[in-house]
């Protein structure tokens, strides 16, 4: 078995290559990773059989990767859940495909890093024992970016009431001027399509049963 020296480089498992640039004893070896350029300590044994796992190599949706979050049993971790769940309503296809309005939304480049968006919700998560939800647009509406300057917790009440309250103006087949707040009411008062007059509204579609953007 050769022995481990600085500038030595090893195939891991899921992270690609990475070279040794510090070494102390077996227990205390430092790698940098060649893909993203971050490093970390890491024993021999664990280097030689490729067990070495890159933390800043996003592993969801192409896009997040868990930082320097040091957090075990992550899979049953409600802030992970949440985060996951953000990271998929922007970037999965398949979410894309049966919620098509969040086409053009995106979370900002420090929420990629799981860790950094963890320290966000632990210090803006009420403590009160209520189920909460994140959401991004109460703020300042319309708003199409998850962040820290607008996102914040809401009831699952107050999250709701405030999807329906969306001002809009809409032109009837007979060229006659709607205006409203409430788009679900509306088509359930006309018989249209929810999805459809969000798609209306959002620029997706021209034309839903004859109404049309006024």
């Amino acid at each position: 078995m050769s022995p481990i020296r600085i500038g030595s480089t090893y195939q891991t498992k899921s992270s690609g290559m990475v070279e040794v640039i510090d070494y102390i004893d077996c227990y205390n070896i430092t790698v940098r990773f060649l893909i993203t350029g971050s490093e970390k300590k890491v024993r021999a044994g664990n280097l030689r059989n490729g067990m070495v796992k890159d933390l800043f190599l996003p592993s969801v949706c192409g896009v997040g990767f868990l930082g320097n979050h040091k957090t075990k049993a992550i899979q049953s971790n409600d802030i992970y859940s949440t985060w996951k769940s953000m990271i998929y309503r922007c970037y999965s296809s398949t979410s894309l495909k049966y919620s098509p309005s969040y086409h053009d939304c995106r979370v900002c480049d420090d929420w990629h890093d799981f860790s950094m968006f963890e320290e966000w919700y632990a210090e803006n998560h009420p403590s009160d024992g209520l189920p909460y939800e994140l959401d991004k647009d109460i703020k300042v509406k319309g708003n199409r970016v998850y962040s820290p300057d607008y996102c914040q917790f809401v009831t699952k009440k107050e999250n709701s009431t405030q999807a329906l309250q969306r001002p809009f103006k809409i032109k009837s087949p007979e060229g006659v001027v709607v205006s409203g707040v409430n788009v679900r009411k509306f088509c359930r008062e006309n018989g249209l399509t929810n999805s459809q007059v969000i798609r209306l509204l959002n620029g997706k579609c021209k034309c839903h049963k004859g109404w049309t953007l006024a």
